[in-house]
């Protein structure tokens, strides 16, 4: 089982939005969806649909919104435990441009509220693998809060696995560098790991994080694909061809990919390959979660591209 951590909010899609939309006082949509969203959520969602146990922990408000999610939830087949804080859940308008890219306008409710006592030891039982997908957007757990609660998965013998979300730089490392001595699997994007680092090539950043901790430090890098450094092994995956219609969620769509990959045993560069073909399946459709159909679709991709 798949215990994931971090921030779920509802999110309200909206394509296209570009300046021209912004300076207009009515503009048509293209779509306008109601969705639940963030990194977590995403992960969560994407992962059950690949045919993983998963159990997710975050916050919700006594609101609308937080049963929406805990509905979603429960269609998708997530083990649900949210935490009730006395503030409204999250939200945030995702602005499609035309392009497929997206521009966020977020509201930090009540998930961004979580805390390191908020994730009880009872989390852990029954999971192999621990993922927290929001390090840098959980102000109540970042620090000292997320390297005890890594020491605590791992004293639970649960495997770690991190990422991180909002805008970081290098400042942000030495809070980060905390937690990532107990990580197992570190995956921040390029975006994020030349921010971090201050090395543009996402190789040079992986060997920077490796230095701290980590047994492997995986780098998103959109299109092109992956690359990966484990016990001082290099790894490069190319991604595969995909029509951008909404980017929102690919990361988190990789990252499900990956660790469901993993549970069923495949070694890293099939990992790094599901992964991809899971991040290729998301930029294709609308919306962060419930984009995967199921792990025989990405494995169809993957063989057909191991035929060729």
């Amino acid at each position: 089982m798949i215990l994931c951590v971090g921030i779920a909010v509802c999110d309200v899609l909206i394509k296209p939005v570009s300046v021209e939309t912004l300076s207009r006082d009515t503009s048509r949509a293209q779509f306008l969806k109601l969705k639940g969203g963030g990194d977590a959520f995403n992960a969560a969602g994407n992962m059950a649909s690949l045919g993983a146990d998963v159990r997710l922990v975050s916050g919700v408000g006594r609101d609308e919104l937080g049963d929406l999610l805990r509905g979603s939830l429960a269609r998708q087949g997530v083990e649900a435990r949210l935490v009730e804080k006395d503030t409204p859940t999250s939200a945030a308008a995702v602005l499609i441009h035309p392009d497929g890219e997206r521009s966020f306008v977020s509201f930090h409710g009540a998930s961004h509220q979580l805390s390191e006592p908020d994730i009880p030891d009872s989390g852990f039982e029954g999971a192999a693998t621990m993922y927290v997908g929001s390090a840098n957007g959980l102000p109540g757990l970042d620090g000292e809060g997320m390297a005890k609660l890594m020491r605590r998965a791992k004293a639970a013998g649960v495997a770690t696995a991190l990422d991180v979300t909002g805008e970081v730089s290098r400042e942000k490392l030495a809070a980060l560098s905390r937690a990532l001595k107990y990580v197992d699997i570190f995956l921040p994007s390029h975006r994020e790991a030349e921010r971090l680092t201050g090395c543009e090539r996402p190789m040079d950043a992986a060997r920077v994080f490796a230095s701290l901790g980590p047994k492997t430090v995986v780098v998103k890098c959109g299109s092109e694909g992956s690359v990966a450094l484990s016990e001082g092994v290099e790894y490069a995956c190319p991604g595969f061809p995909a029509e951008a219609v909404d980017t929102t969620g690919a990361g988190d769509a990789f990252v499900s990919g990956f660790l469901a990959a993993r549970e069923r045993g495949f070694d890293l560069p099939g990992c790094l390959a599901y992964a991809n073909a899971a991040g290729a399946v998301c930029v294709g459709r609308v919306g962060a979660s419930g984009t995967l159909e199921g792990f025989d679709q990405l494995a169809r991709m993957v063989n057909a591209r191991a035929g060729a």
